[in-house]
């Protein structure tokens, strides 16, 4: 029996599918992003996209956060020191100018492919995985998203 211009059994379909969360982030050399959208499956075939506009540490709201990342002495990756953490947590400023923490900024540099012609000026710019971290950039990128996709689970 039709139930307006759908049937039972198409109206069942619908109801079997559970919806989908979808991120998507952007990962810029300076700053990045996250927008989550949870996808429905409904008579409207509706979604919602929602962007991440609350970081941990950030002084004011804002939907970019530093890429950066901070590691102890060590190499290990050190939480408190991902994004705004780097610059506005005072603790974490004063163990990163106490060189106690490694901070690793404008880390997306380091993957530019070794084919492309030099840049003037781009070395002074690119990270020192050769700290005594025994990291690379691949490593970075990693810890990176790790710490992102915690917030975002934090945020949702």
């Amino acid at each position: 029996m039709p139930i307006g211009p759908l049937t039972r059994r198409s109206l069942k379909s619908w109801v079997e599918v559970k919806p989908e969360l979808l991120v998507a982030v952007d990962i810029g050399t300076t700053y990045s992003a996250v927008s989550l959208c949870i996808r429905t499956y409904g008579p409207n075939g509706s979604s919602n996209v929602e962007v991440i506009t609350s970081w941990p540490k950030q002084a004011l709201k804002n939907i970019k956060e530093p890429s950066v990342v901070c590691y102890d002495l060590d190499g290990t990756l050190n939480p408190e020191g991902f994004g705004s953490g780097a610059f506005d947590d005072a603790d974490v400023v004063d163990q990163i100018d106490q060189g106690k923490l490694i901070k690793v900024q404008w880390w997306k540099l380091a993957f530019r492919p070794d084919h492309l012609p030099p840049i003037a000026g781009l070395e002074d710019y690119l990270p020192d995985f050769n700290k005594g971290l025994n990291i690379n950039v691949e490593t970075v990128l990693r810890d990176y998203l790790m710490l992102d996709m915690i917030c975002q689970c934090v945020e949702v």
